[in-house]
């Protein structure tokens, strides 16, 4: 993922030439890594460059940092 401002399903890069597909990947990818607690890489990210990906209390996905 590039960013952790990236985690919401309709982020994506500008220049993403497939944006309902990476829609899909990304539930098919949250499906597994919330319930197991995947750590997820931020390969563009300055300031967190990976977290666990989590709901917060309102059900929007965030990341929450190992640290």
């Amino acid at each position: 993922m590039p960013t952790s401002a990236h985690i919401d399903l309709t982020w994506g890069m500008g220049f993403d030439l497939y944006p309902l597909q990476t829609i899909e990947s990304k539930k098919e990818y949250y499906g597994r890594a919330l319930p197991e607690r995947w750590l997820t890489v931020f390969t563009h990210d300055p300031k967190m460059p990976w977290a666990c990906i989590e709901k917060d209390e309102l059900g929007k996905m965030v990341a929450k940092s190992l640290a």
